[in-house]
């Protein structure tokens, strides 16, 4: 392999497709922010035609952040008369320097526009754009837990089997080794499975087993689609089939084409075939496409590929790091990579470099890539308060006399003996450099400061070994945390937290009441429990049932700090040894339950949801890392993480205890890259050792290579996060002469070159400690003391503590008292939340329920009164008597109301395409879908007839004469739900203000002027401060006569607008009657919240937006009035359909009031 062409950031701006590989600490980040920046400037690319995709949300949003401040940093630039000492900023100002402010400043205006997002992010704008030909079902729910129904088919399947008598029992698989199978398949969508599927005599149980596989692929399938959710890969795979249709495929790529102009991948090393074939297919295709554009006399999408091979570590997750290869190596692709690294020390990239120099990662195609330091480094040096230098990368073999030898072979340690040695003698470097070491201050150019223990990593390859480091550093006074390390939900919390869950949901059983006493919550042992008299234990059953009632009626966030309150558990738990740790636990395994309990929940529906929750794996998904333990304290402590978690973070000082250990370097199961098919193979039966001997063989080499490679990246990944001094340790065992690091330090010659024989075998020889180090000495002659390797020995349990212990940052704690007054207007509202406060509404509000905005069940409510002094806002008419109520009857006139009727509704009108041909059967198969998962006593026949009736209803003027039926799918926006910042510009408003607004602009003849009146009178009593959520039920882009498109928030009502017992008739949705029940139930005020969430959001994504021209107003919807074509209609109105449409001044005006950040125009 050549030598890659350097990229140069301030060269000429990419065209056509580039490949940048990003070494560690080159700057990926600041390079794509940088590249953004210019596109928009230089190109004159809108920030609307900019897409920039990578692995997870968080990267994400720290991508849209840099990108935001880099075009705020060239408009700074740009707006000075100086020329920047910075030579990207110099560059950008040299020429055309007005023409690029304004498109820079255009940019940040318009930056919400920008595509910055996750390739799972990506899919779902895409598919939100293609609508049905993508997705069967276009309200499809995506799920993170991609286990718990591959294990259910998987349990199904295996029972269906085993029940089968023509089955032999030798052949049926366990349940474990099938779960584990199907898994693999599942998560690899795109690759090729082995052994096949047709009978092999000399293995039937891995054909068997084969089969099995099949079947539970398809039956995953099939259940995901009847239950209406999609895994992240689901999602992926439907777009690439939905982007290679030959007919809406290319529509669609078109279109994509024509939106993008530039696209950036970021993280691209760990993409996978169908990712790529995404992209590909949409913006690649490299030179070809390129001519074809110049020819048609259009721009062609620039692709910019960033990624750094070395460091793609996430195979287990379906990241393929060939696909890199083959996207970076194709022809029309250019390959560059940066060559400055920003984060190391001179010294420690030149003994890494002197270390790694010849190795590969997997494959010849990727190598190391030297780097160097930027001119301001080369003074920084890592030493001790003396100045003498500290080797930047310390190589230490255990093989000292002390360290435990294996009884048959004394030149080879145990696991079990060697680890222990290890976190002992990390514990006395760590110790060694806190008392000797300063490194550069960060915050004083020129100036050291003392190492402290916060400047220190230790980098492991499984969580088990977390609490034993912590244990051994803690041990000689050094305070250390786990950071993002197992499941919170198998700590010793989750066990006292489910013995109060069960308790709780069934508090008269006398066993789960002593089960609660041994939790921390009660803090009772063995002994009281052996002891407690009856009315001890029954004063406990008191205690649990209040707190199971307060859950069920005041909600999960009210019963946990009932219970916090009442059993001084935090007290008890910071009283233990792990004190902090345990507290900490509690606390997260509590804002758990929040988050999935919902804001109400009985206690056995709690119970139900945290043994769900604790039965599930995030192991599948990037983001599903709700429920990794937090770090339990922020003091300077020692972080100790795996190494997977530290990929992408840097640390001063960096330890490697776990490299020479074997995990991750065997294979366990039989997965390679087919250079034939070009595709990942899996063998899903590679415990049954099936076929022949040298296809086994072929099988298991090919395997062990292609886990061999995974390793040496994640060794790779280790040994760049150190800014100043990394220290890898190294135990020679009998199983770890395969691994990266031993092939890394001993697959040399004795010049100290890596031999490419032995780099690539199968298994290093064994070799004694002389020769270790005869191997390695040329290393360290060549390093100038950069590197060293030494032998290090046990320095078992009697090493001296840490001197700074007694003077580090401890304190001792006091009681903490509040000495600030808290905001207690901020809240998370929404429009049930205020109105609630006129209605003796004391149910908590759990601020972690997502749930919390408007909701469709809110239609339903009592409806045999008004509240007090309604009935004088609105003349209400009265005249039409019972008796021609019961004779005018409505499809959906008599239907039993409720929350749940309510709900079904709602759901089926958002789901349905209102323009197919057959309308009953799409509204039929709706309800008969709906009904299955939430039943509900109705009339399934009529409730479709009423539904097609209210689809097929003329809507008014506003909707230009038309019905919903004809409302095409890409003229209607369903459930969309918004967050909008009250209050945010120092003024905050009050529902009284908002109604005193309403009176400056509302015409004197509205029909909603005496409601106006009564808002302005602040019957609520709410100051609107934090955030304000919904979910608008439908957003309609209605196009008029004289060609404007308007955009008209609807709601669906199913309230039934006559007193309790009278059968609503027409009259009782006559036009002139709907403004009396807008006022009973407050809507008007739904209405214009709801308007300016539309406003703000047509003002970011509309292109020459004018309030006046777009806003549509406001229809209200009340289904059961609305009974067709024939529906009666007053002076153009029809019946059940209420519309106002405010005007744009008043809206706009009301926006900024929320606002608080503009002049509102109230008085």
């Amino acid at each position: 392999m050549t030598d890659i062409e350097t990229f140069e950031l301030a060269g000429p701006l990419p065209q056509s497709r580039l490949a940048i590989e990003a070494s560690a600490g080159t700057g990926k980040t600041f390079t794509l922010s940088t590249l953004a920046a210019r596109y928009v400037a230089e190109d004159g690319v809108p920030i609307s035609e900019l897409l920039v995709v990578t692995f997870t949300r968080a990267a994400a949003a720290e991508l849209k952040d840099r990108v935001r401040a880099r075009l705020i940093e060239f408009a700074e630039a740009l707006d000075t008369a100086t020329k920047p000492d910075d030579a990207l900023l110099a560059l950008i100002w040299s020429e055309d320097r007005q023409v690029r402010l304004e498109r820079v400043r255009t940019a940040i205006t318009e930056f919400d526009a920008a595509t910055i997002t996750t390739i799972h992010g990506f899919a779902q704008q895409v598919i939100g754009t293609l609508g049905s030909t993508v997705l069967t079902d276009p309200d499809a729910v995506l799920v993170d837990d991609t286990e718990a129904i591959g294990r259910q088919v998987a349990t199904d399947v295996l029972v269906a089997e085993a029940v089968h008598e023509a089955n032999p029992a030798d052949e049926i698989p366990s349940l474990d080794d099938l779960l584990h199978s199907s898994q693999l398949a599942l998560n690899n969508a795109d690759s090729a499975l082995v052994p096949g599927p047709n009978p092999d005599e000399s293995n039937p149980r891995a054909a068997r087993l084969r089969v099995l596989v099949d079947e539970i692929t398809t039956e995953v399938d099939r259940r995901r689609k009847d239950a209406g959710t999609l895994s992240f890969d689901d999602l992926l795979s439907r777009l690439r089939e939905a982007l290679d249709d030959d007919l809406a495929g290319r529509s669609a790529r078109e279109a994509l084409r024509q939106r993008y102009r530039v696209a950036l991948i970021d993280e691209f090393q760990d993409t996978d075939p169908v990712q790529w074939a995404i992209f590909d297919s949409v913006f690649g295709q490299g030179v070809r496409r390129a001519v074809v554009a110049e020819r048609d006399g259009v721009t062609a999408t620039t692709l910019v590929l960033v990624g750094d091979p070395k460091q793609a570590i996430y195979a287990f997750r379906g990241a393929n790091v060939h696909t890199y290869i083959q996207a970076a190596h194709a022809p029309g692709t250019r390959l560059t990579s940066l060559g400055v690294n920003w984060r190391s020390d001179p010294a420690v990239l030149r003994a890494t470099q002197t270390l790694l120099s010849g190795v590969t990662f997997g494959s010849d195609d990727i190598l190391f890539q030297p780097v160097t330091a930027p001119d301001d480094h080369e003074d920084r040096t890592f030493a001790t308060v003396d100045g003498a230098p500290i080797p930047a990368l310390s190589v230490r073999l255990a093989i000292g006399p002390k360290v435990a030898r294996d009884k048959k072979h004394a030149h080879l340690s145990t696991a079990a003996n060697g680890e222990g040695a290890i976190h002992r003698e990390l514990a006395t470097h760590v110790r060694d450099l806190l008392e000797t070491a300063v490194i550069p201050n960060e915050d004083q150019a020129g100036e050291t400061r003392a190492l402290r223990p916060d400047d220190v990593a230790v980098l492991i390859a499984a969580n088990r070994e977390g609490p034993v480091i912590r244990d051994a550093l803690m041990a000689l006074g050094i305070p250390a945390v786990i950071a993002r390390g197992e499941n919170v939900l198998e700590s010793e919390a989750s066990t006292h937290f489910h013995r109060l869950l069960a308790a709780v949901a069934r508090p008269s059983n006398v066993r789960r009441a002593r089960a609660a006493g041994l939790s921390w919550f009660f803090g009772w042992d063995a002994g009281d429990v052996a002891t407690a008299t009856d009315a001890e234990l029954s004063a406990v059953q008191v205690q649990l049932h209040s707190w199971g009632e307060t859950l069920s009626g005041r909600g999960v966030a009210a019963f946990v700090g009932q219970v916090w309150a009442e059993t001084s558990v935090a007290s008890r738990v910071l009283a233990l040894p792990d004190g902090d740790r345990s507290m900490t636990d509690l606390d997260h395994i509590a804002e758990l339950l929040s988050l999935s309990g919902g804001r109400q929940a009985s206690p056995s529906t709690l119970l139900n949801t945290f043994e769900a929750l604790s039965g599930g794996s995030d192991d599948g998904n990037p983001e599903a890392d709700l429920a990794a333990r937090r770090v339990e304290s922020d003091s300077r402590a020692v972080q100790i993480m795996t190494t997977f978690v530290a990929k992408g973070l840097e640390f001063p000082v960096v330890c490697c205890t776990s490299l020479w250990s074997p995990t991750g370097a065997k294979a366990k199961d039989n997965i390679w890259w087919d250079t034939a098919t070009k595709k990942r193979t899996i063998d899903v039966a590679t415990k049954e050792k099936w076929g022949p001997d040298d296809e086994r063989d072929a099988r298991e080499l090919l395997a062990s290579q292609e886990a061999v490679g995974s390793h040496l990246r994640v060794l790779y990944v280790a040994l760049t996060r150190a800014r100043h001094h990394t220290a890898v340790w190294w135990l020679p065992t009998k199983a770890d002469w395969r691994t990266g690091l031993a092939r890394v330090l001993f697959a040399r010659d004795r010049t100290g070159t890596i031999d490419p024989d032995l780099f690539t075998c199968v298994e290093l020889d064994h070799i004694d400690v002389d020769e270790s180090l005869a191997r390695l000495q040329p290393l360290v002659e060549a390093s100038n003391g950069e590197l060293e390797v030494i032998v290090v020995d046990d320095p078992g349990d009697s090493a001296d503590p840490w001197t700074g212990a007694a003077t580090s940052d401890h304190v001792e704690l006091a009681v903490a008292t509040l000495d600030h007054r808290l905001d207690r207007e901020r809240s998370r509202w929404s429009f049930t939340a205020i109105t609630a406060r006129a209605q003796d509404d004391h149910r908590s509000i759990d601020p972690f329920d997502n749930t919390a905005a408007d909701a469709a069940d809110a239609d339903e409510g009592p409806t045999e009164a008004w509240p007090s002094g309604a009935a004088d806002l609105i003349d209400y008419d009265e005249s039409t008597s019972a008796t021609e109520r019961v004779e005018a009857p409505l499809p959906l006139g008599d239907i039993a109301g409720g929350a749940g009727f309510g709900t079904l509704v709602h759901e089926v009108l958002e789901i349905i395409d209102f323009t197919v041909p057959d309308l009953t059967t799409e509204i039929a198969g709706a309800v008969t879908d709906r009904l299955a998962w939430n039943p509900w006593p109705v009339d399934e026949q009529r409730l479709v007839d009423g539904l097609e009736a209210v689809v097929r209803s003329p809507l008014g003027p506003l909707f230009a004469g038309q019905a919903l039926v004809d409302l095409a799918p890409s003229d209607r926006l369903d459930e969309m739900s918004f967050d909008l910042t009250l209050g945010e510009g120092g003024t905050r408003a009050t529902d009284a203000d908002i109604g005193r607004l309403l009176l400056n602009h509302l015409p004197a003849d509205d029909p909603l002027g005496q409601w106006a009146v009564s808002l302005a009178d602040g019957p609520f009593s709410a100051v609107l401060a934090g955030h304000l959520t919904g979910s608008i039920d439908l957003v309609a882009r209605v196009r008029h006569n004289d060609g404007v498109e308007r955009f008209v928030v609807s709601d669906y009502k199913t309230n039934r607008l006559a007193t309790r017992g009278v059968t609503p008739s027409a009259a009782h949705f006559r036009p002139d009657q709907l403004p009396a029940a807008m006022a009973e139930h407050h809507y008007p005020l739904q209405a214009l919240l709801y308007t300016v969430a539309l406003h703000r959001y047509l003002r970011w994504r509309l292109p020459d937006y004018d309030p006046a021209e777009h806003l549509g107003g406001t229809a209200y919807l009340f289904v059961r009035g609305m009974v067709g074509p024939d529906t009666p209609t007053t002076d153009g109105d029809p019946n059940g359909v209420f519309t106002w449409r405010p005007a744009a001044k008043l809206i706009v005006s009301l926006s900024n009031l929320l606002d608080g950040s503009a002049e509102s125009g109230a008085s």
